[in-house]
């Protein structure tokens, strides 16, 4: 079988008793030294897929993972009549850097169907636009555009169905 995950008896053993002793201290439990009390010999157990194998604390999402969505949200919002990406840094372009953007620069940009701009500046949860960022959408939003900081699609949804049209 191609694309299957085999483990041996000894390796999924292993596993079985090392994410049993993490529930136990999770629910403030003595850790069992026997996987068997947890779960019976001959239990029919699916091996866990390669991600679970990162344990519990999976990586935060990136930005890089949380932009695309966004952007695929703004394009089928019914309000949106466009979306694109801004993209902005620098890049060596021979012997020299080219900046493309500008200091402050959210990541995206929409306009709404009556005509308003939409700039949104996609960040990872914990994290907070920059200086520039946060000054560039205060500009919009005192200017008559709509701006804002999203985490996740969610965000996108919430702020496009407040009663602001």
């Amino acid at each position: 079988m191609s694309g299957v995950l085999r483990w041996s008896e000894e390796h999924l053993r292993q596993h079985q008793a090392k994410r049993a002793a993490e529930c136990a201290k999770a629910d403030g439990r003595e850790a069992s030294d026997s996987v068997a009390e947890v779960i019976p010999y001959g239990t029919s157990i699916k091996p866990p897929k390669p991600r679970d194998l990162l344990g519990d604390r999976l990586p935060a999402l990136l930005e890089s993972d949380v932009l695309p969505s966004i952007l695929a949200a703004l394009r089928v919002h019914p309000k949106v009549a466009v979306a694109v990406r801004m993209n902005s840094g620098a890049m060596k372009v021979d012997d020299r850097y080219v900046q493309f953007g500008f200091p402050g620069c959210p990541d995206l940009w929409a306009m709404l169907k009556g005509g308003q701009t939409l700039w949104i500046e996609c960040k990872r949860v914990g994290k907070k636009p920059t200086d520039e960022q946060a000054a560039f959408m205060a500009l919009i939003n005192r200017h008559g555009g709509r701006a804002f900081t999203a985490f996740g699609v969610t965000d996108i949804f919430r702020e496009l169905d407040m009663n602001r049209d």
